[in-house]
Formats: C-alpha cells, structure tokens, sequence
C-alpha cells in the first residue's frame, strides 16, 4: 500500500514539472514534456491508476521508458491499450521499449508506426530510442 502511494506521489511530482526553453529573439517555446516508465501492473490490461487518468496530449513530447504493461506486446488488446493512453504513433511520444514489451516486436513495429531504433531532433534536443 505503502509503495503503491509513494509511486502516485513521485509520479504526481514527474506530471507537474514543465520545461521553458525560449530563443531569442524568436521566442520559440518547448513548454513542456513527461518522462514515465514501468506504468505496469501485474494484469496486462492495467497500468497505474494515475496513468489512465492523465491526458498526455498537452504535453510536447512523451519519453516512455520501457515496461508500460505486465507484457505490452502479447497480444494486440494489451497494445491496442496502452496505443489509446500514450499514442504510440505520435511522432511526439519516444517509446525505449523495456523487457515487458518486446515479446512481440512486430506488433510493436506495428503500433508505433517507427522502427524499433530511432532518432528525433526537436528544439534542439536529440533523442536516441
């Protein structure tokens, strides 16, 4: 129970933290983006509670870090879930896969529309998954 509270509460803290970054004299602002890993629970068609409730749209970019559920890409109802939370195809959500999701890695080729290695340039930033 205990370690179930602290995670809400570390999480929480991760969701609230935005990023500034403004260029002169342009103004370009990167407003905000969210690192998240290990959302999973011990049933594949479940993640954190938290997870489920946030809206990840109105962040910039999404860094997903691997194990999102107890087997991601088992089948395609556990994928076809997490895809309708994160957007998998999104060309603003990163997705470094962990030992959780590649049981299947063409279904995850599949749902993320992008090879299983990649990179991306965005305001100034490189990001290897």
């Amino acid at each position: 129970m205990n370690k179930t509270i602290l995670y809400q509460a570390v999480l929480l803290i991760l969701v609230s933290c935005t990023n500034r970054f403004e260029e002169e004299p342009s103004n370009v602002q990167f407003d905000s983006h969210l690192h998240l890993s290990h959302t999973r629970k011990k049933s594949n068609l479940k993640l954190e509670g938290v997870v489920e409730q946030l809206n990840f749209e109105k962040y910039d970019m999404l860094w997903l870090g691997g194990d999102l559920a107890q087997l991601t890409s088992e089948d395609d109802a556990t994928i076809n879930y997490v895809d309708s939370i994160f957007n998998l195809s999104s060309r603003n959500t990163l997705w470094s896969i962990g030992t959780h999701d590649y049981t299947d890695l063409e279904r995850v080729r599949n749902s993320t529309k992008k090879p299983l290695y990649y990179s991306t340039h965005k305001m100034e930033l490189l990001s290897l998954c």
